[in-house]
């Protein structure tokens, strides 16, 4: 108990984040794009460019990343 949240730098304006399968990697949507960084520390790298307002994704054992966009892009699934 009494642990502090910290920021995770280069997350920033950050949302709807997912693990991956490792749990070594975080997934976020931030500025349109579908980003990932190293939770151990480390620059953000874009994996999707103009994604939009992403939803929701999902990151399997084999490095397949799925997601979402807004509901204004026909509820297609998107796979990286």
């Amino acid at each position: 108990m009494g642990e502090i949240s910290q920021p995770l730098p280069g997350t920033e304006n950050g949302d709807q984040p997912f693990w991956s399968a490792d749990s070594r990697f975080l997934a976020f949507f931030a500025e349109g794009r579908l980003k990932k960084i190293a939770v151990a520390g480390g620059p953000a790298q874009t994996l999707v460019e103009n994604t939009g307002v992403g939803v929701s994704g999902t990151w399997s054992g084999d490095g397949v990343v799925l997601f979402t966009r807004s509901p204004g892009a026909s509820g297609t699934i998107y796979r990286v």
